[in-house]
């Protein structure tokens, strides 16, 4: 079941939040993800994965201008599933909740996969969810 994040479950959405970008191997300021969630929840809605009454993922998303028209976009902060709990259903349904509140609003969506997936299977899942890849971003670190 998917259910749209209340006040309430800001704790929820934060350790959510954490486990993802401990998954990625991230560092991250506590202060910092506290912000991003607050501010996020209030620029567009996060999407909560509720299998029995565990909240077991979620598909957060934030606006943002991006463009030089000043269009508004919606995009994600995260998308997380705990592991045991990943199937290509689940996924599905947090995607589509993302993609219905995008026609609801009428407003362009923008998803990214920060994972270690294989481009191929990156490319495919959004070719499968009707999404055109558009950008492909590289990071260098010289640590």
């Amino acid at each position: 079941m998917i259910k749209v994040a209340e006040g309430s479950d800001i704790d929820v959405i934060l350790s959510l939040y954490r486990a993802g970008l401990d998954e990625l191997g991230d560092k991250y300021q506590e202060n910092l993800i506290l912000k991003k969630v607050v501010t996020s929840i209030h620029l567009a809605p996060c999407f909560l994965l509720q299998i029995d009454d565990t909240i077991c993922g979620m598909a957060g998303l934030t606006t943002l201008v991006c463009s030089p028209s000043g269009q508004a976009t919606l995009t994600d902060y995260m998308f997380y599933i705990k592991p045991e709990y990943r199937k290509l259903k689940h996924f599905s349904e947090l995607i589509n909740a993302t993609k219905d509140f995008a026609v609801e609003k009428n407003l362009p969506l923008r998803l990214q996969f920060t994972t270690n997936i294989s481009e191929k299977l990156r490319n495919r899942l959004f070719d499968m969810y009707g999404f055109k890849v558009v950008s492909v971003i590289g990071e260098y670190n010289n640590e």
